[in-house]
């Protein structure tokens, strides 16, 4: 008896580490995201320095140099199986520079 209880016990608390991430923490994650397309797809060259990343509107990003502005988009990929609690899984898709 004291083993179910013990798993039942172990199976809740890993399920709770699994859960959605707060609003401010799924802003940091798309951020960093964010951060690392622009890197890798060469903006900073292609635009100049960037002076600022701005939360325009849900799932809105812009992009700004003192010439140019690129929106970023995130979008939803899709689960893989049957939908599971946990952060949300995205990617991001950058326009091309509008200057």
């Amino acid at each position: 008896m004291r083993r179910i209880v013990a798993a039942i016990a172990f199976m809740a608390t890993a399920t709770s580490a699994m859960a959605a991430l707060p609003p401010e923490y799924q802003r940091m994650e798309e951020f960093s995201a964010i951060m690392a397309a622009i890197e890798a797809n060469g903006i900073p060259a292609a635009i100049g320095p960037i002076n600022a990343i701005e939360y325009v509107g849900p799932d809105v990003y812009e992009i700004r140099s003192d010439r140019c502005i690129v929106r970023a988009f995130i979008v939803s990929t899709p689960a893989k199986g049957p939908p599971i609690v946990g952060p949300r899984q995205f990617t991001v898709e950058l326009q091309p520079p509008v200057c």
